[in-house]
């Protein structure tokens, strides 16, 4: 089900990102994922500007984290993302996550479904060409 790796990012956990049990916060497995999915798209050429000239965002619908092993202060975490399902139309997609520790074990894995959004309409829509062009060369 996964598909070939899209994009990698590399993380240290620093003192902020830690809770009060000395491991890494929840909420910030979710900031990692979310850094390395906005790098991907503007790797690809998705950025701010682009999408505000087309008047398009990226909206999320859920996210799902499974935990697996503890993160701790000074750990390098590497956020491994892969599209696994893009509608044919490019309107909804499905993107995952893996967070590996500097030794290569996984410690979570976050999968989001979402779709783009018309900023005007305020409505879910496929993007205008100039954007599936962009996305059918990520798939």
């Amino acid at each position: 089900m996964t598909s070939k790796l899209y994009h990698s990012a590399t993380f240290t956990v620093k003192w902020s990102d830690v809770d009060p049990n000395k491991h890494l916060r929840g909420a910030v497995y979710m900031d990692y994922a979310d850094h390395a999915r906005i790098s991907f798209l503007l790797e690809n050429g998705i950025t701010n500007e682009f999408l505000n000239q087309l008047g398009f965002g990226p909206v999320l619908f859920n996210a799902n984290i499974e935990y697996f092993k503890e993160v701790f202060l000074n750990d390098k975490i590497t956020v491994d993302c892969f599209i696994v399902d893009m509608s044919d139309d490019f309107k909804k997609f499905s993107i995952m996550h893996l967070l590996k520790n500097q030794n290569g074990d996984e410690v979570a894995k976050i999968t989001v479904n979402g779709a783009w959004m018309n900023l005007k309409t305020r409505k879910i829509e496929s993007p205008p060409k100039e954007m599936t062009d962009k996305l059918s060369l990520m798939q």
